[in-house]
């Protein structure tokens, strides 16, 4: 009996099989391994990013500064509240900054960093802030197409108006000793919005 018929109608068989696991493979691959990463898609861990967004809207007002330092307001129990680290301890900044920039939820990490912040105003420790302040700053040019203002708060005038206030405090705190700052000080350094033109 000859053979030689069933040997060569294998060959494509085999090849066919072939083909369609490596396809299957490759679409594993794809929805294991989704790339590029959407910055502001915030998929992972979608409820917090959300009640992130929620907390921020109702919080970051006019009346932040004022309600930040008055004990038992919605302000300054859920700043007090934020589990931020002493960044001075961080040794690997790129923990801090390369890998939540490169997550899914480049704002929603950016805003932490801001709350953080704002959790180190009130503990009188400007230092601290500006840490924080930088952290948020890395992020900046991945963070804001995504944030739109009526969702995140944080809008550019803002953000950097208060960055430039927390660093020039600390500048003078780190050239002059005897300086301390008050509840007034620390309070203008606090989170406020301005407009498009900086003005508080």
């Amino acid at each position: 009996m000859d053979t030689s018929r069933f040997r060569m109608a294998s060959v494509p068989h085999r090849a066919f099989t072939l083909l369609v696991v490596l396809i299957r493979r490759c679409l594993l691959a794809g929805a294991q391994y989704d790339f590029p990463v959407d910055s502001c898609a915030c998929h992972i861990h979608y409820e917090v990013w959300v009640q992130l967004q929620f907390q921020m809207s109702n919080l970051l007002t006019a009346s932040f500064p004022d309600l930040l330092f008055q004990e038992g307001s919605p302000v300054h129990s859920y700043i007090s509240r934020q589990d931020c680290s002493n960044p001075r301890g961080i040794k690997n900044v790129l923990e801090w900054t390369l890998g939540p920039a490169n997550s899914d939820c480049a704002p929603g990490h950016m805003s932490q960093h801001v709350l953080c912040a704002q959790a180190s105003i009130l503990q009188g420790d400007v230092e601290a802030a500006r840490r924080y302040f930088e952290f948020a700053n890395y992020m900046f040019p991945l963070a804001m197409p995504c944030m739109d203002p009526e969702i995140w708060t944080i809008t550019p005038a803002t953000f950097y108006n208060r960055y430039r206030a927390v660093v020039m405090a600390s500048e003078v705190l780190r050239n002059k000793a005897d300086v301390t700052m008050g509840i007034a000080d620390l309070r203008s350094l606090a989170w406020k919005p301005v407009d498009d033109s900086g003005t508080l």
